[in-house]
């Protein structure tokens, strides 16, 4: 509406409703550009759903807040297909009446155009856009979780180059000044519909990286659970936490800059809380490599002295010429530990006998790594989820598939404390669950299976044996 009045009616001459058209479509992308993030100010997000602790439905909304940002940005590419596509015809009509009128942009052709700062701005901004939209498919985001977040990060450049996009005042408006009519370049203000929303981003981001500067934990202990898929089992100091929350965690051993969710699977009554990683990607990998879950150790043969780190990598280098030699500890019992983030098999352990002159009897792959050699861990969270509602009905269903069952191992422990412990959780109203499990086989998740029959056990002994109702396809 603004630019159909008569200030913009010499411009409307040549360029007809793409000036509309586009303007329009800059104001969807303007709006959404602002409300993109605040969906992703994970720690905002839960404060404010704690503040509605007593009103479920409105917390349930909070819940979906990677949803919204997905809506959004939806509405970030329908603007910009829009706004794009409008501004093609207009720069076709600029440079075809080059010349007619006065007062008019130079645009003898589209290298004019495209020279110009909202070309060349544009040009960049929506090649960061398809980068971003294209690797958050989610078969890409699965498969290649660290191509997703750091191509996500591009929203830097989008966000610099979308805030001087509009600078050059390429849509001029006519005003009378001094009884003479003129056209002035009109004024740019997508800063405006930014500044707020990415001062909370950036507060956000700071305040993650305070967090994880005052709160590192400590990995007290990795269990190794060897199923279909090989799971890490990652037990650190206790925090504050409540069944059925996730955390983000980061290892500055692995990457300082890369985070990833995982959910808690360890209950608050426990004395440790535990996260069971599965080891699918490269940092999880890597991250299992400086833990130790695939760890080989050895004694040289007639070493007097402790061996320098800098000549066992060579030497396993030597030995290992095909797998990724990063990580050794030589520890002060003069024993080499090498980790690994793939499984040693008997031929590694017979290329390390061949190769180097080492103890036959001391070669090993169970040793697991001292607890001071294990990585510190930054942690941001925890963060609640829908999940923490089960204990406000008088009966529960559960759902889990595959490794999606990590929540419930959780709120099942939890649901056992509670049990045990009536006067203690007497605002607890949940007197059945039903707990159904979609999995390709007990093998596949050996750790979580173990889990519910130690559970099933534990209700058999305090007389609760019909509380939950368990039933696995």
């Amino acid at each position: 509406y603004k630019y159909g009045g008569d200030e913009y009616a010499y411009l409307r001459n040549y360029v007809h409703e793409g000036l509309q058209i586009a303007r329009g479509a800059a104001n969807i992308l303007n709006l959404n550009c602002a409300l993109i993030l605040f969906p992703v100010c994970r720690n905002l997000v839960n404060f404010t759903r704690g503040l509605f602790e007593s009103k479920r439905s409105v917390r349930r909304l909070f819940d979906k807040n990677i949803v919204f940002h997905k809506y959004c940005a939806y509405m970030i590419c329908f603007g910009a297909f829009l706004h794009i596509g409008a501004h093609l015809f207009n720069v076709q009509r600029l440079v075809n009446c080059n010349g007619c009128y006065v007062n008019v942009p130079p645009t003898d052709s589209w290298n004019d155009v495209l020279a110009s700062l909202p070309g060349w701005t544009g040009i960049i901004i929506t090649g960061a856009l398809i980068l971003m939209v294209s690797t958050a498919m989610e078969q890409i985001r699965r498969s290649f979780f660290e191509l997703f977040w750091f191509t996500h990060h591009f929203f830097i450049a989008f966000y610099a180059f979308l805030c001087f996009h509009g600078y050059s005042g390429f849509v001029r408006k006519e005003v009378i000044v001094n009884g003479t009519a003129t056209t002035v370049a009109g004024s740019a203000n997508t800063w405006q519909w930014l500044v707020g929303p990415l001062a909370v981003y950036v507060g956000e981001r700071l305040y993650r990286l305070y967090m994880s500067q005052v709160r590192p934990l400590h990995i007290v202990k990795i269990v190794k659970h060897h199923d279909k898929s090989p799971v890490m089992e990652v037990r650190m100091q206790k925090i504050p936490t409540v069944a059925g929350q996730y955390v983000f965690i980061s290892c500055p051993a692995v990457s300082s800059i890369e985070w990833h969710p995982f959910t808690l699977t360890s209950c608050p009554e426990l004395d440790t809380i535990s996260l069971h990683i599965r080891l699918c990607g490269d940092w999880t990998g890597a991250f299992a490599e400086h833990c130790g879950f695939n760890c080989l150790s050895f004694k040289l043969k007639q070493q007097r002295e402790i061996p320098k780190k800098a000549a066992m990598l060579a030497l396993l280098a030597r030995v290992f010429p095909k797998r990724r030699v990063n990580v050794v500890h030589v520890l002060g019992d003069k024993r080499i530990q090498h980790t690994s983030d793939e499984p040693f098999s008997a031929k590694d352990v017979e290329a390390l006998q061949k190769h180097a002159d080492v103890d036959p009897s001391s070669v090993s792959t169970k040793d697991p790594l001292q607890p001071h050699l294990l990585p510190l861990v930054a942690i941001d969270g925890p963060f609640g989820t829908c999940s923490e509602d089960v204990y406000h009905f008088d009966a529960s269903v559960l759902v889990g598939a595959g490794i999606g069952v990590t929540p419930f191992a959780s709120i099942l422990q939890s649901l056992y404390f509670r049990l045990c412990n009536p006067r203690q959780y007497a605002q607890s109203k949940i007197k059945k669950v039903y707990f159904y499990w979609i999995c390709p086989g007990f093998d596949a998740w050996s750790w979580f299976a173990s889990l519910l029959m130690d559970i099933e056990e534990k209700l058999h002994e305090i007389g609760q044996e019909d509380f939950l109702d368990i039933r696995v396809y």
